[in-house]
């Protein structure tokens, strides 16, 4: 990482190592300390990459900051932000594919890995910490792929402007290098470069935050709360590969082979998976392919008949977290109760993004307030809810498809739909599709009784 007390330590390196005659020897001499003070694992939310990093099992783990020759090493820890980057690259490779890649302040190299692994043109990790760069081309061997490397100082840079995408993983550590990277992150992004942010929320990040139009956002329920196994059982996520890049949406548990979701998920479906069972999406004991997506015959747009059925390829057991949720009566009238909506959707953290279930608490609205609102006519088979602290804890992307709840004891009714809400998700009220007034269809295809 880019701090000032690293560059005062890698000048101390650079002295002990002024006895070499050749970099080679230098590269040799640190990768041996590498090899044996750093133990060969991968982290089980991305199984898929072997890096060197000191765990448990290691010496360093245990001993005093001076007693190693690797002063600081950042790049042999697996940090919140790289993680949640690699494991978003993996699962979207159109992100990277044929495309040339940054891996600014690359620690382990694990973001740069994961692109050359979905297909980069190219990849280079950069990092003013020369043994971090030494370790990071050892990872690379490891996984059998090249990296290019790249130990200059690129904030504000020239040759910065030369990639098409830029990851940032965990480089918002504290709020004086936050101040030196944010105007060049906003120059990048004006010049049309993709930049994708991990991190697990850190203060300089939250003080910092901009929604830039091109971030990669990486989804989640803003200002919400996080959820409890158990808690929301009838919590379906559901991963629907496209045409283009995958698409990320809720449902809801009818019984045990239908969910409830929203029609404007299925856009360009080729195909999808359901995951239930869990509030730590990764950790989800059922997963799912669909067997059927029923779509509403009327539905064109969000405005109308933003509702479908996903039929699961085979009938899921219930249990204390996995069971299905209440239908309302064809009488339902507007909620007065707290409801409540969880999802894996957007917040601003972006490094637990569709990670970790979330919830967050709303109440309904008439319709004629929401559609002063919103300066259209939401029509009567729409409900609209702000958040219990108004329009600034609400849903987001990824979130779409999740259903708005009411409890009473221990039941849990689903009353609308996550349609739609404003840009950037703040500043109007979220519009649902009504459930009660599309009964008919459910129990059609469903033949609930």
């Amino acid at each position: 990482m880019f701090t000032t007390r690293l560059i005062r330590k890698l000048i101390q390196i650079e002295f002990k190592v002024i006895r070499f005659n050749h970099y080679s020897t230098k590269i040799s001499y640190f990768e041996s300390i590498i090899a044996k003070e750093t133990e060969i694992v991968t982290n089980q939310l991305v199984p898929e990459i072997k890096l060197h990093l000191i765990t448990q099992n290691c010496r360093l783990y245990h001993a005093k900051a001076d007693e190693s020759e690797l002063h600081e090493p950042f790049f042999a820890f697996f940090w919140a932000g790289g993680i949640a980057l690699t494991r978003y690259m993996l699962d979207n490779p159109n992100l990277v594919k044929n495309k040339t890649c940054l891996d600014f302040g690359c620690g382990s190299g694990a973001s740069s890995i994961a692109a050359m692994m979905c297909g980069a043109k190219k990849a280079v990790a950069n990092d003013i910490d020369e043994v971090s760069l030494i370790a990071v081309n050892m990872n690379a061997r490891l996984n059998d792929v090249k990296l290019e490397t790249d130990s200059r100082n690129l904030i504000n840079h020239p040759d910065s402007f030369n990639y098409d995408i830029i990851f940032l993983g965990d480089v918002f550590y504290d709020e004086e290098f936050a101040v030196q990277i944010i105007p060049w992150i906003q120059s990048l992004i004006s010049a049309d470069k993709r930049i994708i942010i991990g991190d697990p929320g850190r203060h300089a990040f939250n003080v910092f935050w901009i929604s830039f139009d091109s971030t990669e956002a990486v989804p989640k329920i803003i200002n919400g709360e996080n959820a409890m196994d158990g808690q929301f059982p009838h919590m379906v996520q559901l991963s629907i590969k496209t045409a283009d890049v995958p698409q990320y949406c809720g449902g809801s548990l009818l019984n045990d082979q239908w969910v409830l979701t929203a029609a404007h998920c299925f856009k360009k479906m080729i195909s999808g998976r359901a995951y239930l069972g869990s509030v730590f999406w990764r950790a989800m004991p059922i997963k799912l392919k669909f067997k059927d997506v029923i779509i509403h015959p009327l539905y064109k747009n969000v405005n109308a008949h933003d509702i479908a059925l996903v039929k699961l390829e085979r009938s899921v057991n219930f249990t204390e977290y996995i069971k299905p949720v209440s239908l309302p009566s064809t009488s339902q009238t507007q909620s007065e109760e707290i409801l409540y909506v969880p999802g894996f959707g957007e917040t601003k953290n972006a490094s637990q993004s569709m990670l970790y279930l979330r919830y967050v608490q709303m109440k309904e609205i008439p319709i004629e307030e929401c559609s002063k609102e919103w300066e259209w006519k939401i029509n009567e088979s729409q409900l609209c809810a702000i958040g219990q602290a108004h329009f600034n804890h609400t849903t987001c992307r990824g979130d779409s498809g999740s259903g708005i709840i009411e409890r009473a004891e221990n039941n849990m009714t689903v009353l609308g739909i996550v349609s739609y809400g404003a840009p950037g998700c703040l500043g109007k009220p979220k519009v649902f599709t009504r459930v009660s007034s599309y009964l008919n269809f459910i129990l059609s295809v469903t033949k609930i009784e």
